[in-house]
């Protein structure tokens, strides 16, 4: 039987790392299947967060899942579809929150 197993980093956090002669070094603890991948300083964090998305970016768009392709939905639909209304407590309909593009 083949094994479908990507491997993955599974968590994410800060976390200072102790060196044999003392020293704390500050950084992000990327934890995989089978422990401690990999301990970065934040230039290093921040370096490999870049080349992740540069690398994602050219990766071609995936296709839309099977479950929506089998019932005849596209992204493209569920994109543009009405957004539901926002009501009160009162029942009177709330403007939406503006929307702003992230930095």
């Amino acid at each position: 039987m083949e094994s479908d197993f990507r491997p993955h980093i599974s968590r994410i956090y800060p976390d200072a790392w102790n060196t044999r002669s003392g020293n704390h070094v500050n950084g992000v603890v990327l934890f995989g299947y089978s422990g401690i991948a990999a301990h970065l300083t934040k230039s290093e964090a921040f370096a490999l967060a870049n080349r992740i998305v540069d690398a994602a970016e050219q990766l071609p768009d995936p296709p839309a899942p099977r479950h929506l392709q089998s019932h005849g939905l596209h992204i493209q639909q569920m994109i543009s579809a009405p957004r539901s209304r926002l009501v009160a407590a009162d029942g009177t309909e709330e403007k939406p929150l503006p929307v702003t593009q992230a930095d």
